[in-house]
């Protein structure tokens, strides 16, 4: 920093003016010459005062894909053509209008907590929940968002198991339960504008509900099956032998993927159980991705599988990492079309894969060790656990620790 005498300056002025100051005293001192030398004076002066009152440039540190974040990104759907959404650990959301090439947070966020589902019921209609009985919903495609507190819980016993179902466009299910002490169930008819809530019985508390077209419920404990047609309010045992995950192929078939290492389906919802094939599933078929052409697609970390035949049988066409040497691992899949899905994951971790085979092109893969990253300027950052940037990170290498785990730059 440099200090400017004003006052000196002013006397200096004044003399020059009034012909008594020092420079005037020169004989070869030219009228023209005095004033270049006042302009060039007052010029210095001019930007030494502005150079002052100058501000560095504000770096920011909420870079979003294809540059590096600070959170995981726990789910991602795909709302229609290249249209993609996805929610950040933190409850924060973000849109993809290039299939996945370049994200944006939503100007307007449902708020910040916990989202643990999401469901894309028509490209402008989403439903989604969170850990503390919260509902949301957009009709405007995430532009703006209403909240709706269902169940009540405090922050320090948030609810540990959740799920959200929809089987048509009008009829959805909620479910919140926290250990064994309590489970709520909210019924809607009317996408999510309105919600019922029912009382589940004591035998029913630890069952996971699926909603089927038309305001069936279906509610699977680990031994017994039940059925409800009044949205509810009575229940009926339909197998008490096993039970299992569900999945709504279609308005006219569902599948069970019971304990029995079976598949079975029903195609009056419910009422009448068939054994379908023998097979088992490492993760819950409630998960699997229906296409417009019949295929279902499973993701099960690290394997992404796909079935033709009505999920008798899956082939893995794809394997993503998964804690390995790369250092990340993905939480979600959202696929478009056969050719084309998003993965999300671990510390903003985007990739896309397309083609056919599908093939996987890292769109994000940042700081994935670190929890926070520290920006000099626009191109160059370290993040807390030693790995560096100098292009705006697009590409990262990791420094040389002594030891990684304990140390925060």
């Amino acid at each position: 920093t440099k200090s400017i005498n004003i006052r000196k300056f002013h006397n200096i002025s004044k003399n020059i003016g009034e012909g008594k100051g020092m420079l005037l005293k020169n004989k070869s001192f030219t009228f023209q010459q005095s004033n270049l030398r006042i302009l060039f004076l007052i010029l210095t002066i001019t930007g030494f005062l502005f150079t002052a009152s100058a501000q560095v440039p504000a770096i920011s540190h909420e870079l979003l894909a294809p540059n590096p974040i600070e959170y995981s990104f726990d789910i991602v759907r795909h709302i229609e053509g290249n249209t993609f959404v996805a929610v950040l650990t933190e409850s924060r959301m973000c849109k993809s209008y290039d299939g996945g090439l370049t994200w944006s947070f939503y100007p307007e966020q449902p708020w910040g907590r916990a989202i643990k589902e999401l469901i894309v019921i028509t490209p402008l209609r989403w439903v989604g929940l969170n850990i503390y009985g919260e509902l949301f919903v957009t009709t405007d495609g995430g532009g703006t968002f209403s909240r709706k507190e269902l169940a009540s819980t405090s922050w320090s016993t948030m609810y540990n198991s959740y799920s959200l179902s929809f089987g048509d466009s009008l009829y959805g299910i909620a479910k919140f339960g926290y250990q064994t002490l309590f489970h709520d169930i909210f019924v809607t008819t009317n996408s999510g504008v309105n919600w019922t809530g029912r009382d589940l019985p004591d035998s029913m508390t630890q069952s996971s509900v699926t909603m089927l077209n038309g305001g069936v419920i279906l509610a699977a404990t680990p031994t017994k099956l039940y059925r409800s047609s009044d949205l509810g309010l009575t229940w009926t045992v339909i197998n008490a032998k096993f039970s299992s995950d569900i999945f709504q192929f279609s308005p006219s078939l569902a599948l069970m993927a019971a304990s029995n290492d079976t598949l079975y389906k029903t195609t009056d919802k419910g009422l009448t159980w068939a054994a379908f094939a023998q097979k088992s599933f490492s993760r819950k078929l409630s998960d699997a991705l229906k296409l417009v052409d019949g295929s279902i697609y499973l993701y099960q970390n690290p394997y992404l599988s796909r079935s033709t035949d009505t999920c008798k049988h899956f082939t893995t066409i794809a394997t993503l990492p998964y804690m390995s040497n790369e250092d990340r691992y993905f939480n979600s899949l959202a696929m478009s079309s056969p050719e084309y899905a998003v993965a999300v994951g671990d510390r903003g971790t985007f990739s896309i894969l397309q083609g056919s085979p599908l093939q996987r092109t890292d769109v994000s893969k940042y700081h994935l060790l670190s929890d926070v990253s520290h920006w000099a300027d626009s191109n160059i950052a370290i993040t807390g656990e030693g790995e560096s940037t100098t292009d705006g990170g697009k590409t990262w290498r990791k420094a040389s620790f002594p030891t990684r785990l304990g140390r925060d730059c």
